[in-house]
C-alpha cells in the first residue's frame, strides 16, 4: 500500500508517536527560550510528515565560545528553519548535534545539519537509521549520526562538562540521555512524557521496567536541584519525577496483577481498569491508557515471542539471487516448516517495497505479485502491486489492480485517489 507504512514501521509505532503536550500546539515552526546563560530550548513543531497532528519536539543548545552544541534535531519539515535559526545563535557556528535515540522527530533534521557538525548516537541507535533488513544490503538514512558509542561519552564544551550515557532497554535499545553537568540540566529525550503515558518501543527492545528503572535511577543518582527536560512537554524537578514513576508503578501492578487473574487485555480495557489515571490519557495512539494496557501486558504476560519473519530466508537468497528463487524457498518452508516463520502477507509486502528501494524494481514487481496469488483477499496486497505495476510504466495493469484492492476494500482511499489522478491525466 502507501509507503507510510514503512515510515511507521521505521519511525516505531509511531514512532514517534512520540507524544504530545494534550492541546493543539501553536504552529510557529521554531520557538526559542531562554534556559540558562548559555543554554536554549529550542521548540521544533511538525508532524505531519509521520500522518500525525502537529506536536512539539524540545531540543537544547549549548552556545558560547565554542560554537552550538545540539541535543536532538526535530523534523525533516522544520530542519531547514532549525539549520536558519542555529546561524543566529552566538557565532552561529554548530559544531556537534547529540541524538537522544533513533525515531524521526528526533533525527529527521539530521541531514539539514551534518554537513556542518559532527552527529552522534549511540551505535544501537546508528544501527537502527542503517537500513539493516535482514540480509539486503544497507540503505543508509540520510539522517544517520557518524559517530557513535557505546556506555557513556564526556565531552566539554563551552566551558562545561557534559555526559552522554546510554539507557539499555528502557524507551528503546539505543536511548541516551545528555546531563549538563554544570548547569544541573538532563536532556532525557523520551526517557519519560511530561504528563502523559509514555511510549516505549519494544520492537527495539524498549521495556517497561526498564523505563520505570531509568525513572528511578534519575531520582536516586542525580542532586536534587537537577532539572529534567523531556523531548515532549514540560521540563520536570524530581518531585515530578516521582509521581511520573508511582503513575508507572501502580498502573503497571494493576494490569500485572489482572493479568495474574486471568484477564485478557481486550478484558482489561473494556472494564476500563486504568480509570482511575485518566488525567494521564495521552492524546496519540501510542500514549494512551489502552496502549499502556496494550504495551505492560505485553510485557509481562509472557506470551510466546513473535515469530521470525520470512524475509529472514528470503532476503538471504535474494543477497546473490532473483525473486524467483526468493519465492521457491517460500513455497518450499512454508511446505516443509509450517510454524517456522511467519508466512503473512506484511513481511512479504515489506520485503517488495525493501527491493524498491533498491532499485531492484523487477525483483520487487515479482514478489509484489506472488503477495497478490498468495492472499488473494487482502486489499492492501493488490494497492502494493498496483503501486510498483505504476512506477515501472504499467499504467493498465496497476489500474487493474488498484480497482481489485478497491473492490475488496471501498474505503481504501489511496486506491480512490491514484485511479482518479490516472483516469484525470488520460
Amino acid at each position: 500500500m502507501k509507503r507510510t507504512v514503512l515510515v511507521f514501521l521505521v519511525l516505531i509505532g509511531l514512532g514517534s508517536a512520540a507524544g504530545g503536550t494534550g492541546d493543539e500546539p501553536d504552529r510557529t515552526p521554531i520557538e526559542i527560550s531562554r534556559f540558562s546563560d548559555h543554554l536554549y530550548v529550542i521548540t521544533c513543531t511538525g508532524g505531519e510528515e509521520f500522518g500525525m497532528p502537529p506536536y512539539r519536539t524540545n531540543l537544547i543548545a549549548s552556545v558560547g565560545d565554542d560554537g552550538i552544541l545540539l541535543v536532538d534535531a526535530a523534523f525533516a519539515a522544520t530542519g531547514p528553519a532549525l539549520a536558519d535559526t542555529l546561524k543566529t545563535l552566538g557565532n552561529g557556528q554548530l559544531r556537534m548535534v547529540i541524538n537522544t535515540h533513533y525515531h524521526g522527530d528526533h533525527t529527521s533534521g539530521n541531514r539539514f545539519l551534518s554537513d556542518r557538525a559532527v552527529t552522534i548516537a549511540h551505535r544501537n541507535a546508528i544501527g537502527q537509521l542503517s537500513g539493516r533488513y535482514f540480509h539486503l544490503p544497507e540503505l543508509p538514512s540520510p539522517n544517520r549520526p557518524s559517530v557513535g558509542f557505546d556506555d557513556s561519552l564526556v565531552v566539554y564544551f563551552n566551558g562545561e562538562e557534559i555526559h552522554i550515557v546510554h539507557t539499555p532497554n528502557s524507551h528503546s535499545a539505543g536511548d541516551a540521555y545528555v546531563y549538563f553537568v554544570g548547569s544541573g540540566v538532563v536532556a532525557a529525550g523520551d526517557l519519560f512524557f511530561s504528563d502523559e503515558i509514555p511510549y516505549i518501543d519494544q520492537r527495539d527492545n524498549g521495556t517497561v521496567l526498564g523505563y520505570i528503572d531509568r525513572i528511578r535511577a534519575f531520582i536516586d543518582e542525580f542532586p536534587d536541584e537537577v532539572v529534567f527536560l523531556a523531548a515532549h512537554g514540560r521540563r520536570y524537578s524530581k518531585d515530578d519525577l516521582r509521581e511520573y514513576r508511582r503513575m508507572l508503578t501502580e498502573t503497571t501492578d494493576l494490569v500485572r496483577g489482572a493479568a495474574a487473574a486471568g484477564q485478557t487485555e481486550e478484558e482489561m480495557i473494556e472494564n476500563d481498569l486504568l480509570a482511575a489515571w485518566q488525567s494521564w490519557n495521552g492524546q496519540f495512539p501510542t500514549t494512551t491508557l489502552e496502549a499502556w494496557i496494550r504495551t505492560v501486558y505485553r510485557d509481562v504476560s509472557g506470551r510466546p515471542e513473535a515469530k521470525t519473519s520470512v524475509c529472514e530466508p528470503l532476503t538471504e537468497v535474494l543477497g546473490s539471487g532473483a525473486a524467483a528463487l526468493a519465492v521457491a524457498k517460500y513455497r518450499e518452508l512454508k511446505s516443509s516448516q509450517p510454524d517456522a516463520y511467519d508466512y503473512g502477507e506484511a513481511h512479504l509486502n515489506m520485503l517488495g517495497y525493501q527491493l524498491l528501494f533498491r532499485n531492484r524494481l523487477d525483483d520487487a514487481l515479482k514478489i509484489f505479485k506472488f503477495n497478490a496469488e498468495t492472499f488473494p483477499a487482502s486489499f492492501n496486497v493488490y494497492d502494493s502491486y498496483g503501486e510498483a505495476l505504476l512506477l515501472s510504466g504499467d499504467t493498465a495493469q496497476s489500474i487493474v489492480n488498484y480497482e481489485k484492492s478497491l473492490e475488496l476494500n471501498p474505503d481504501n482511499a489511496n486506491a480512490v485517489n491514484v485511479l482518479k489522478g490516472l483516469r484525470d491525466s488520460r
